[in-house]
């Protein structure tokens, strides 16, 4: 997996049109796909690399990982490329085969413990029952992607949905300016000051401090989650979410000019969200490890955020206001275990997002309703 930091706009830009020159996307009958196991490990890999689209470096890094082969027809004829970890999690989930809760098998077997042959045949069995065609994305020799002909994701691509974004924002916000993007071969994200002072100003009054105005845009190359932009409030160092993501499914008939249509929204949500928040900060607390345990409890059933930290943070909350807070201050508490939560562990920006929408989407609860003890 290869991450990247990048704070020049036109570096940025050329690694995404760079994706989109050399990606190469198909759609193919279902009937012409299947797998395979890739036979040998590593040590057979430049044998193995004979028969395969890719090199033998692409062969020995899926085997490492215990990835599969995935084999398509097109053309004519028969292409074997290996997946990558991401591809193959995405083309399990979409036909069923890795959610945690379901078994793989009749038997007790999760498939992430099966063998690679039951693998297989785990997934042979299921292909037959998909309705649709298969579109395939191969990046860099390897299966990126691998799913329902349903999906836009091929009309969404990163480099084109970052150009219309970025061509919106020039006429709704003339100022704003490029502050970072991040991501791996499979994310981005892309971060914006909106540098406009009436939103500023809207949230300096909601937060009682100096604040800035900015969007957080995500999206991945593979469809398993929305196009979004999230309204967030730069403080310091820290940034923090303040209402729901504006989205665009990864759908047909989406295409990537339709972000466009997002970006007038954004004044409406942040004038929302500062209301709400400004609420929260008026919202008394007596029992503010009550209310915090209250609320991170739908944050630890619904995201990656464990109760260890929750803990952890939640002593902390205790000692800091041992005569009571306001709702504001549990909301940014909330935000520390969340922090906390992603310093300790490496996880996928996904994961972190959807941490950070959960916990914007309790700005629409009463935090007063959860004035009382509780425990976790």
């Amino acid at each position: 997996m290869c991450r990247f930091n990048e704070t020049d706009v036109s570096v940025f830009d050329n690694r995404l049109k760079e994706l989109k020159r050399t990606d190469k996307y198909l759609t193919v009958k279902k009937s012409d796909v299947t797998v395979q196991e890739i036979e040998g490990g590593p040590i057979f890999s430049m044998i193995n690399a004979e028969t395969y689209d890719s090199d033998e470096g692409h062969i020995q890094k899926a085997s490492e990982e215990g990835c599969l082969a995935f084999s398509y027809t097109a053309d004519g004829k028969q292409h074997i490329v290996p997946f990558d970890q991401i591809g193959q999690a995405s083309f399990l989930q979409r036909i069923g085969l890795n959610c945690p809760m379901m078994n793989a098998s009749t038997g007790n077997t999760r498939f992430d413990a099966m063998s690679q042959e039951s693998k297989v045949n785990a997934i042979q069995s299921v292909l037959p029952l998909w309705k649709d065609k298969v579109i395939v994305l191969i990046r860099d020799g390897m299966a990126r992607y691998a799913g329902s002909e349903a999906s836009s994701f091929e009309e969404m691509q990163q480099a084109d949905l970052f150009d219309h974004l970025t061509c919106a924002m020039q006429e709704e916000y003339p100022y704003a300016a490029f502050v970072s993007a991040s991501g791996d071969n499979s994310e981005t994200e892309v971060r914006f000051d909106l540098q406009d002072d009436t939103l500023n100003a809207n949230l300096k009054k909601a937060f009682g401090e100096e604040v800035t105005a900015q969007i957080l845009f995500a999206t991945s190359d593979v469809g398993l989650r929305a196009a979004s932009v999230f309204p967030i409030a730069k403080i310091e160092d820290m940034v923090v979410p303040i209402g729901p993501a504006l989205e665009l499914l990864h759908k047909k008939p989406n295409k990537a000019a339709d972000i466009e249509g997002l970006v007038p929204k954004l004044s409406g949500a942040f004038k929302e969200d500062a209301k709400a928040i400004e609420e929260l900060g008026k919202t008394k607390i007596n029992f503010p490890r009550g209310c915090f345990n209250a609320v991170a409890k739908t944050l630890i059933s619904k995201t990656v955020l464990t109760k260890k930290v929750v803990l952890d943070v939640g002593d902390e909350v205790e000692m800091m206001y041992p005569y009571g807070c306001t709702g504001l201050n549990v909301y940014r508490a909330l935000l520390m275990a969340i922090r906390a939560e992603t310093d300790s562990r490496d996880l996928k920006q996904w994961d972190v997002l959807v941490m950070y929408e959960t916990l914007a989407r309790t700005l629409s609860v009463s935090y007063s309703e959860y004035d009382h003890a509780v425990e976790l």
